[in-house]
């Protein structure tokens, strides 16, 4: 990261206690995944529910969460040129837009992705197939 510089804008904690993860969200203006492969992301559930735009890559479980255009933007795995595009698009949005993705991205994590009421449902799934 010394070579070219990125060490003087970009900031590594290093493992970070869950608890404080919020306000680390909170101090940023997006949150960025070039996985090559993820499932469902918590991470990126965590980043959606503080209202954050998200740029993520493409895979089935991101798709689940992010519509481009909508509450986010969704690169091609492995295309850092589309990464970058994408980067720009987000920061030449406007204020509204961000209000809006902001709203969407809470919603819809307080809808699908509430742990208490999801695991209620997997333990009565999980009982219905162990009745047959």
């Amino acid at each position: 990261m010394t070579s070219n510089k990125l060490s003087e804008v970009v900031h590594r904690p290093g493992a970070i206690p869950h608890e404080e993860m919020a306000d680390y969200f909170r101090a940023v203006d997006l949150y960025l995944s070039c996985a090559l492969s993820d499932g469902s992301s918590v991470s990126l559930l965590e980043a959606m529910a503080t209202g954050l735009p998200v740029v993520v890559s493409d895979s089935p479980g991101n798709r689940e969460w992010v519509a481009s255009d909508e509450n986010g933007w969704i690169a091609p795995v492995g295309n850092p040129d589309a990464f970058a595009a994408l980067l720009i698009t987000s920061i030449q949005s406007g204020p509204t837009e961000r209000t809006t993705i902001a709203q969407v991205n809470r919603r819809l994590v307080e809808q699908r992705a509430d742990w208490s009421r999801n695991s209620e449902l997997l333990r009565q799934a999980y009982e219905r197939l162990a009745r047959g």
